[in-house]
């Protein structure tokens, strides 16, 4: 017999865990400067941190104006942008395992979003974690790798 209280547990930690999605065996073209590549990303989780999570809903009701969030999609598309040019860098080995790194998607209008990363490769399941997200200019990172797309 099972024992619910487990079943309970996981189940609730399940629900609470943080994810924009997989690359689960997907084939992507991937802009990398000056070539187009068909790279099979065979097992990458696209996770999110508790602080990224608690950042993209920090102005929601606040101000006369009810505030905004970031959404999972503009943080998904941004990676999406980027990944071709990190992968890259992780392959010629200028981008450690576990190094921070910054994404600063300049389309659309006002503020550039801004997607602070950390790039876990090893044998089976890929991670890529979203650390924290902002809207901001000028997001200072002293000597931390920068992506910038559009």
């Amino acid at each position: 017999m099972r024992n619910y209280r487990d079943i309970h547990r996981q189940w609730q930690r399940f629900l609470n865990e943080a994810t924009y999605g997989e690359y689960k065996g997907q084939k992507r073209v991937l802009s990398v400067p000056n070539l187009k590549l068909v790279i099979d990303i065979e097992d990458m989780r696209l996770g999110a941190s508790d602080h990224a999570e608690e950042r993209r809903f920090r102005h929601r009701g606040k101000g006369s104006g009810g505030g905004f969030t970031i959404s999972k999609d503009s943080i998904v598309k941004a990676v999406d942008k980027a990944i071709g040019e990190v992968m890259n860098d992780f392959a010629n080995g200028e981008l450690q395992n576990g190094e921070r790194f910054l994404i600063v998607d300049e389309s659309g209008k006002g503020d550039p979003l801004n997607v602070l990363c950390s790039l876990k490769m090893r044998e089976g399941q890929d991670t890529l974690t979203v650390i924290t997200v902002m809207r901001k200019s000028g997001f200072a990172t002293a000597g931390m790798r920068r992506y910038a797309v559009r």
